[in-house]
């Protein structure tokens, strides 16, 4: 008589695997395509393909608000 304790664990994982591991081996199938179909509304949609005329940013003067301040200070110490 065989007593389980004894045999090899390597024995004992090899039953676990092919206990737990009872897969059917089937011929591999790649994922089918989506149809062209689905896609055209979003072709037809693209931001990349749309003609749209760029929006005119108004620039403005960097200076428009600028004030110097030392400069009166300045000429009356060097007089």
């Amino acid at each position: 008589m065989i007593v389980p304790a004894r045999l090899p664990v390597a024995w004992w994982g090899a039953v676990l695997l092919t206990s737990c591991l009872q897969v059917e081996l089937t011929a591999f199938e790649p994922p089918q395509r989506h149809p062209q179909s689905r896609y055209e509304q979003d072709w037809a949609r693209n931001p990349f393909t749309l003609k749209t005329a760029p929006v005119a940013i108004e620039s403005q003067s960097f200076a428009k608000d600028l004030a110097l301040g030392g400069i009166d200070n300045l000429a009356k110490a060097t007089a």
